[in-house]
């Protein structure tokens, strides 16, 4: 007795499942380093706020910055002295030791 043997082709009509959609379109994404206080303008620059609770609105803006880690190293040189929280705590030893 012999057997069958055949090969299954993809259905060019069936549709990707949801997770693989969603997979393909999370790959296309670029990923970039989030910071707290520190957000994304339309014209490609960072605004840095930082929370404020004694304030009307809860925030105190800071600036702009060209880069992401430039607007993050702004946000540790003011909360450093506010919540002793830090994205470089290394930089900040390092400098109050001197």
């Amino acid at each position: 007795m012999e057997e069958s043997t055949y090969e299954t082709k993809p259905n060019p009509i069936a549709k990707p499942s949801c997770k693989m959609k969603f997979k393909q379109v999370q790959n296309k994404i670029p990923k970039e380093i989030r910071y707290r206080g520190v957000r994304k303008t339309k014209n490609s620059r960072y605004n840095v706020e930082i929370a404020d609770p004694w304030k009307k609105n809860g925030y105190v803006w800071l600036c702009t910055y060209d880069t992401a880690e430039q607007a993050a190293r702004a946000y540790d040189a003011t909360t450093i002295s506010y919540i002793n929280l830090c994205f470089f705590p290394k930089e900040y030893e390092l400098a109050s030791a001197s």
